[in-house]
């Protein structure tokens, strides 16, 4: 029999020894990667969802202004709700170091964690005067990292949101503050609208009376801000002037004080322009007046009036965009000068011959009803508005069809079609809105025959919708 040799035996031993060191080592780094590297993709959510709230209550903080103690700046505020967000006690009064971290931007160092908060920020190429920056960074300790070189990670996230409130939104013209807050000097003291042709009377054409009567309680027409824009005897749009005749221009009645001064306060004035019977045939126009008082609160808001007028030469619609050979709408829509708010019921009547459409439109059927709401927040990533629907049909914006008999409008079929516009926390602070309604009676074959097309704006100057959001 043939003996092993003792020496052989123990430099075996010591190979296996060597060789299970190795495997331990392999096995904790595995380990290492299996468990710190879950933890730290935890913590980098946790990291992420602490950012993003930062960010938010920053944002949120740009529109409510200067607040007691830490919360009298946007990068404290932010600071603040970030470390809350990562479960670092703050308390009222913060004992974390700061420092600057460059152009705007403040650190801020509690415990394991870094916050770093910039506002303004410069975010595609805008000011950044409407956003704020957050960058939550936790030093994370290892488990078992630490055996092979590595005993923390550092985690960090960040994220970029947006005051919407502080961004100026496209507004109607001429200006942004033609909004009419305070008072509408267009409005009697019954609220009635004093706007003429009013929603009885014969529509507007060519040699029509357009205008309205300022009404103002506490103060008189402001002569410098009359705006009137309307086509001329060519047909061509352009801004009036005040003409005493009426024959070129808009005239006053009664006529503005002979030395310049203004008029006595409370002073109803009627402001009248007379569409040139020569204009062409053939053409949409889009009439609007705009004024304000001469005494302005700011706590209340601009007080002023808005009227707008779409119209054709002959009277009987709008041809080419709606394609209508014969408005069904006419003394029906309502509001009747094209102008709405938040929360407001919009809409006419379809009176015809024959009955109105009850289906909605689409491509494959053209000649149904199209109601549709336009603006930002409304239209899709194509640029296309927001299709309302039926009460019947799917979504989550409705409008209603209301039989109202064969004698409602004098003719054989009379279908009101309405809808309430969402209240403002639906829509962005201070840009257009566009609403719109096209509606074909049931003898359709071809595009041209009977049909009603309305149009509505309106601007929202307490709009909340994406009020604060992120954008990275």
């Amino acid at each position: 029999m043939q003996r092993r040799s003792p020496l052989r035996s123990r430099d075996e031993s010591g190979s296996v020894l060597v060789f299970v060191a190795i495997v331990m080592v392999l096995i904790l780094g595995f380990a290492a990667l299996a468990v710190d590297l879950g933890n730290a993709r935890q913590r980098h959510g946790n990291a992420q969802v602490a950012a993003d709230g930062g960010a938010l209550a920053g944002a949120y903080a740009i529109h409510i202004g200067s607040g007691a103690g830490c919360f009298a700046t946007v990068k404290c505020t932010a600071a603040y709700y970030t470390f809350q967000s990562l479960g670092i006690p703050v308390g009222s009064s913060p004992a974390w170091s700061t420092a600057s971290c460059g152009a705007h931007c403040a650190s801020y160092v509690l415990q394991d964690a870094t916050v770093r908060v910039t506002s303004p920020y410069p975010f595609n190429g805008d000011d950044g005067s409407h956003y704020v920056h957050v960058r939550a960074c936790w030093n994370n300790k290892n488990a078992f990292a630490p055996v092979i070189g590595f005993p923390s990670t550092d985690v960090c996230a960040s994220a970029t949101a947006q005051n919407t409130n502080s961004v100026a939104g496209p507004t109607t013209s001429p200006d942004p503050s033609f909004d009419c807050e305070g008072q509408d000097n267009f409005a009697d003291a019954s609220d009635s609208p004093t706007i003429f042709p009013g929603p009885h009377d014969p529509p507007v054409k060519a040699g029509t009376k357009i205008g309205a009567l300022f009404h103002s309680a506490d103060s008189s027409l402001d002569l410098s801000a009359i705006d009137f824009v309307a086509p001329n005897a060519a047909g061509q749009m352009v801004t009036l002037d005040y003409d005493p005749a009426g024959t070129h221009g808009y005239s006053l009645v009664p006529p503005p004080p002979g030395d310049g001064s203004p008029y006595p306060d409370q002073t109803d004035v009627k402001i009248t322009y007379k569409v040139p019977s020569s204009v062409p045939k053939g053409t949409v126009y889009e009439a609007k007046l705009n004024v304000r008082q001469i005494a302005q609160d700011p706590l209340k808001g601009p007080e002023c009036g808005k009227a707008a007028w779409t119209f054709t030469a002959d009277g009987k619609g709008v041809p080419g965009t709606s394609g209508c050979g014969e408005n069904s709408f006419i003394d029906s829509v309502y509001p009747s000068n094209g102008l709405t708010a938040p929360g407001e019921h919009i809409g006419a009547i379809y009176t015809d011959e024959s009955p109105l459409q009850d289906e909605q439109w689409s491509d494959a059927f053209p000649f149904g009803i199209k109601f549709t709401l336009s603006g930002p927040g409304w239209d899709d990533a194509n640029g296309n508005p927001t299709l309302l629907t039926p009460v019947t049909g799917t979504g989550q914006y409705h409008y209603t069809l209301t039989d109202l008999g064969p004698h409602a409008l004098k003719e054989k079929f009379n279908t009101r079609i309405d809808f309430q516009l969402p209240d403002a926390s639906q829509f962005f602070a201070g840009s257009l809105y566009t609403a719109s309604l096209t509606a074909y009676d049931t003898d359709q074959n071809k595009p041209g025959n009977d049909c009603g097309h309305a149009v509505w704006t309106f601007t929202v100057p307490g709009g909340t919708a994406g009020f604060i959001r992120l954008v990275e």
